[in-house]
């Protein structure tokens, strides 16, 4: 935190928590706008009354502007939160959550955002939005990149720009779960383009298929075309899901759910498995990317969030660590919170 700041609610420690509720409402409005005060209310879990005192007070400080469609931040008000925003960071902790997540888990970087996933969705959102700043930075000309399904991962789509990176091609690394079409890594492939004015390539495939089935499709010549993208994939993206829940997703039969338990397995991401030291504990039968040895990607990264996905977070990221890639972690608060704690 900035030492004035610090120093200020040691003072006047009432003052504090005004501050928080005020710039998470500047940052809600960061990501939607406009929206009305009831809604901002439901959202921050505040009283109306509060919220208008907080809307008062911020548009007499010319931060946000209020008509009939609702409430909206104002140019001030965008040029405040790119000036506050280091210091925002520091207040809530988060230098201290990004620093030792680095260190215990052993990746390149880590970023972590206020709230926890479980509890306010609108957290997803900005990790969502997160990710896709960092995409923006790290893609070059030519690059491929490969993009798995899931809730976060389709939101980051959603807040991708367009940008002036040449020849940049967009893959799905899996099949489809069968799932909400917006979640499946087919439609987020394709959105990704689009936003940000690249190319994409599709290949609609189930992701569970029988071994007999995988073999015959791997004779195929845009199943062939589809694999060598992948192997080309300078940039995988990911989620990360907890166990149990991927595997009720995944429909699993039973004696796959057995071996699951019995490998004490608490982790998955890309249709794989894992143990919290990051060992594989079953792998789903499927033509797409795994993360073994071999491949081409330079960098990995991997958005999850919530205070239930930490220890799956340390399974998934310890075997990317083991099998030799470059991580950069999006998380949040609760899960940083949950993954220290053990």
């Amino acid at each position: 935190m900035d030492t004035n700041l610090q120093d200020f609610f040691r003072v006047i420690p009432e003052a504090k928590q005004d501050w928080q509720r005020r710039v998470q409402l500047l940052r809600l409005l960061q990501l939607q706008q406009p929206l009305g005060r009831r809604l901002i209310a439901q959202i921050l879990q505040g009283t109306e009354r509060i919220i208008r005192d907080d809307l008062t007070v911020l548009k007499d400080a010319k931060l946000i502007e209020t008509s009939r469609l609702g409430v909206t931040l104002s140019k001030d008000g965008i040029e405040w939160l790119q000036v506050m925003g280091p210091i925002i960071q520091q207040q809530q902790d988060l230098q201290y959550y990004e620093e030792a997540l680095q260190q215990r888990l052993q990746v390149e970087r880590v970023y972590v955002l206020p709230g926890d996933c479980d509890e306010n969705p609108w957290t997803q959102k900005e990790l969502g939005r997160k990710a896709a700043q960092i995409l923006r930075n790290e893609v070059r000309d030519g690059d491929v990149i490969a993009v798995n399904g899931g809730t976060s991962m389709a939101m980051m789509a959603t807040y991708l720009l367009p940008w002036n990176r040449r020849a940049v091609t967009f893959v799905p690394a899996r099949g489809s779960l069968g799932e909400e079409i917006k979640y499946e890594a087919s439609t987020i492939a394709v959105t990704s383009a689009q936003h940000t004015g690249s190319t994409y390539k599709v290949f609609n495939l189930p992701e569970q298929m029988s071994t007999t089935t995988i073999q015959s499709l791997l004779k195929e010549e845009y199943v062939q075309d589809w694999l060598h993208l992948l192997q080309n994939a300078r940039l995988f993206l990911h989620g990360i899901g907890e166990a149990t829940t991927m595997a009720e997703r995944r429909r699993l039969p039973r004696e796959i759910l057995k071996r699951l338990e019995e490998g004490a397995a608490v982790g998955e991401a890309y249709g794989t498995f894992f143990t919290a030291a990051g060992d594989v504990v079953y792998e789903t039968p499927t033509i797409g990317l795994h993360l073994q040895q071999g491949l081409k990607v330079e960098r990995v990264i991997a958005l999850a969030g919530g205070k239930s996905k930490g220890k799956a977070i340390q399974a998934v990221v310890c075997y990317g660590r083991k099998a030799g890639y470059s991580y950069i972690l999006v998380t949040d608060v609760g899960a940083a919170q949950a993954i220290l704690s053990t």
